[in-house]
């Protein structure tokens, strides 16, 4: 099965996060982990395993997503960039 173009495309502009210092600085906010795997798709911040669970667990901080594995809607990889 082949990805969708847009998604393929949206996960490449978030990868294109890495390492910037947008990412340093989404990340010394709310996460200290060095290599964060997950996006809160309303924060527009980078966050580990861990802490994506605590986000999910407490429903008005937002939604999150895995870079990787998730789909991810243009909108939502606008507000991962306007971090």
């Amino acid at each position: 099965m082949r990805a969708e173009p847009n998604k393929t495309q949206n996960v490449r502009s978030v990868l294109q996060l890495f390492p910037s210092p947008e990412l340093s600085n989404a990340v010394s906010d709310v996460c200290v982990c060095v290599y964060p795997e997950w996006g809160s798709c309303s924060l527009g911040v980078f966050v580990c395993l861990g802490c994506s669970g605590i986000h999910r667990s407490i429903p008005n901080l937002g939604k999150v997503k895995s870079l990787l594995l998730s789909r991810w809607e243009d909108s939502e990889v606008q507000v991962l960039f306007r971090k």
